[in-house]
């Protein structure tokens, strides 16, 4: 592996970092499936059509984004007409609006923590950190791209290079490009996402006729050993490779956008939780069940597990797609044009942006609750960041577009 040329990250320094942060320092209940976890479908969002991934035709050949959405007020307004339509759909709901200009509207509903059933009850807010899901992918994909241009990689180089030397590479494994992964085109399927569930991929190997369009948490979890590796980083452990990407991207992409030290769990004796209905009807919230409160997602960070809050996503998605605080615009073109951590979704009528959803289902095996997250950056100069703690009665995204034509920017 060649030395560092600009950034060098060391196993000292992540362990420095979280340290001194609040990462490690309250309670929480450490969730006995954090070492097989997939909380979910390989799906980001709910009613998803087929659409969200194709490429932007052209590219960002012709793209504007309009620069008249600056005022507060309006970022406000957008704020208000979502959570209005959100209104009784959802246990607890926050969004965040932010204009080009990084003007900011807040709205949320609900609870954070709901008693009963549980202890500690509280209105939710556009401040509570909760896990983000597969919006962790948008932040993990910033992060390799920063540090591939650290060390000065290319994006079509192949991925076995810069994976454990004790590593072994089945049929193809070695084709696998870190383009390939930043888009699911890498052919792998069905993978776990710990670490030795991703070494136990390596060395399955993969189809070269699967390498097609494959929406594959194993492809952003190989992430989490990927950028250690590449900046200098030697560990012989999955903690030591977790708490290292951890620190990367808490230095290299949260904090440069003015995020506050985050973390892969919650950092509260008393996080927001996820809900589900206790009732027959799975969107009748009269009654519920105790939360959720996901746990240590530490070792499987990377396709999912961040915790942030809605404003935390309005934040990072403006930081990355209006400024050069984490990435140099031509390089965040590159993510657009390739879908590259976010998706292009065509809304009709000239409206048209990227994003990236988050899902955990109430209904899935382990799940006590449910949660739905997103950012999403529109044409109109509007960036989205929302944060839903249970499963939604009705399509959140239909919700949020219509919010946002109903608003006359």
């Amino acid at each position: 592996m060649k030395a560092a040329k600009y950034l060098n990250l060391t196993t000292s320094l992540a362990a420095t970092l979280i340290a001194s942060s609040a990462i490690a320092q309250a309670p929480f209940r450490v969730d006995p499936l954090q070492n097989a976890l997939q909380r979910g479908p390989q799906q980001m969002m709910p009613n998803l059509p087929t659409s969200i991934y194709r490429l932007r035709p052209g590219g960002v050949a012709n793209l504007q984004i309009s620069e008249r959405v600056i005022s507060a007020l309006k970022a406000q307004e957008v704020a208000d007409a979502i959570k209005n339509r959100f209104e009784g759909k959802a246990v607890g709901y926050a969004i965040t609006v932010k204009t080009t200009n990084g003007a900011t509207g807040n709205a949320a509903g609900g609870f954070a923590r709901r008693q009963p059933p549980d202890t500690d009850g509280r209105a939710m807010s556009t401040t509570e950190r909760i896990t983000i899901a597969s919006v962790s992918k948008t932040i993990t994909a910033a992060s390799l791209l920063k540090s591939l241009a650290a060390k000065n990689i290319s994006l079509d180089a192949a991925i076995w290079e810069y994976l454990p030397s004790d590593w072994t590479f089945g049929n193809h494994f070695k084709t696998i490009t870190f383009r390939q992964l930043l888009n699911h085109t890498s052919g792998i399927r069905d993978c776990g996402i710990n670490f030795d569930q991703l070494k136990e991929c390596a060395a399955t190997g993969i189809s070269l006729s699967n390498k097609t369009f494959h929406y594959s948490n194993a492809n952003y979890a190989l992430m989490r050993v990927l950028i250690p590796r590449m900046l200098g980083a030697t560990t012989p452990t999955a903690e030591g490779y977790a708490s290292s990407y951890i620190a990367w991207v808490n230095r290299q992409v949260l904090q440069p956008a003015g995020i506050p030290t985050a973390a892969c769990k919650p950092t509260s004796s008393t996080p927001a939780l996820s809900y589900e209905s206790a009732t027959s009807n799975p969107v009748n919230f009269s009654s519920v069940k105790s939360g959720e409160i996901w746990g240590d997602m530490t070792l499987v960070c990377g396709s999912q597990g961040w915790n942030l809050s809605a404003q935390d996503l309005a934040t990072f998605m403006h930081a990355l797609m209006f400024t050069n605080k984490i990435l140099p615009q031509s390089t965040v073109d590159e993510m657009k044009a390739g879908n590259l951590g976010m998706f292009w979704r065509d809304f009709g009528n000239g409206l048209e942006g990227w994003n990236h959803g988050g899902w955990h289902p109430y209904n899935w095996p382990g799940n006590q609750g449910e949660i739905n997250t997103l950012v999403l950056t529109l044409n109109n100069g509007l960036t989205i960041g929302v944060v839903i703690n249970s499963n939604y009665n009705g399509d959140y995204m239909s919700d949020i577009i219509a919010a946002v034509r109903s608003v006359q920017l």
